[in-house]
């Protein structure tokens, strides 16, 4: 059985190595080519891309391909439940997560 774990918000590379190491029923997606920008190290908000409709189909696959998310989804963190079905758990990857969970529904 395959984990699927989606990045979902700003997150330092360096520190995805360890979940990828997690074992071979992780499958790991990060595209940080389609996440917000960090505008400054440990951002977790970033700036929102502007994303192509093939982009946006491409994160839209992700969200529903998640089990997993580490972060809250920057596009349309209130749509959560409904792009996520396959969703059991959001990993909180900054400190005061109760606003973004609140934003998430």
């Amino acid at each position: 059985m395959t984990l699927n774990v989606l990045v979902a918000g700003t997150f330092e590379a360096d520190d995805l190595s360890e979940i990828e190491a997690a074992g071979p029923s992780v499958r790991l997606h990060y595209r940080p080519d389609l996440l917000p920008e960090a505008q400054y190290g440990s951002d977790h908000d970033g700036r929102p891309r502007d994303l192509t409709p093939e982009q946006l189909a491409t994160w839209r696959e992700l969200l529903a391909q998640a089990e997993v998310t580490l972060g809250i989804d920057w596009w349309q963190p209130a749509a959560m439940r409904e792009n996520c079905p396959r969703l059991r758990w959001i990993h909180g990857v900054s400190s005061g997560m109760a606003g973004h969970l609140a934003k998430a529904g």
